[in-house]
């Protein structure tokens, strides 16, 4: 089998994966034989369409995800980033409850599409992983935030993405329903310049935000501060 044709068929793989979990809406854990209800805490069907198509559209070398859980969301993104990218292209998913919560379906569900090549797997929680990624000099041109959903975690991963993420790149935020989701997101709309690019319907289990960070730097005094 050519690269090419190898690419297409796990992207077919990831395209069963999700069908299947949407069809059923369970799965059983091989490490433990549990089974687990995907839904509402996996992305839903609709917001993994929307997810593909500003993947599919940012065209990103390197992707960063906070929250693998289900594992729902990165085979989502692996899917396009197979059927554009081949395996040109990097993953980083953060999850310390996978093995806990999650009985490590979202590292299954990696294993049998075939990119664990291509995904890198951090145990430890987002505010530990993030500054030691900034200290390394790591870039990621997209990512996706579905981690805690308090207001301080939010905020801590969305500040250390923000010297994270190249210039003018895509954050995609799952739970935008949640107060605190929202109103840590509404500082750096405020004061470090971000754009709103997509905002879904209201929806009481899940709304998604798509960000874009600024262009460039920003320079700012200690003055300088927009109430959120």
């Amino acid at each position: 089998m050519n690269d090419l044709n190898q690419h297409a068929h796990k992207a077919s793989i990831a395209g069963k994966i999700i069908a299947e979990l949407t069809k059923d809406g369970f799965a059983v854990a091989a490490s433990d034989g549990t089974r687990h209800d995907l839904f509402p805490v996996a992305m839903d069907p609709k917001e993994g369409i929307s997810l593909q198509e500003w993947i599919r559209k940012e065209n990103p070398a390197s992707v960063i995800d906070i929250g693998l859980g289900y594992g729902v969301a990165v085979i989502n993104a692996v899917k396009v980033l197979l059927e554009t990218r081949g395996d040109a292209f990097s993953l980083l998913t953060i999850d310390p409850y996978q093995d806990r919560r999650f009985s490590d379906l979202g590292l299954q569900f990696i294993g049998e599409v075939g990119v664990n090549n291509q995904v890198e797997f951090c145990k430890r929680p987002s505010e530990l992983i993030l500054p030691e990624l900034q200290q390394q000099g790591r870039k990621f041109d997209f990512a996706i935030v579905d981690g805690t959903h308090r207001f301080e975690g939010v905020f801590i991963d969305l500040f250390y993405l923000n010297n994270l993420m190249t210039p003018s790149s895509v954050i995609f935020l799952d739970d935008y329903q949640i107060p605190g989701v929202r109103k840590a997101v509404a500082f750096f709309l405020s004061n470090m310049l971000w754009t709103m690019e997509q905002v879904s319907e209201a929806s009481e289990l899940h709304q998604w935000a798509v960000v874009r960070t600024r262009h460039e730097p920003l320079e700012r005094t200690f003055k300088d501060f927009i109430d959120f």
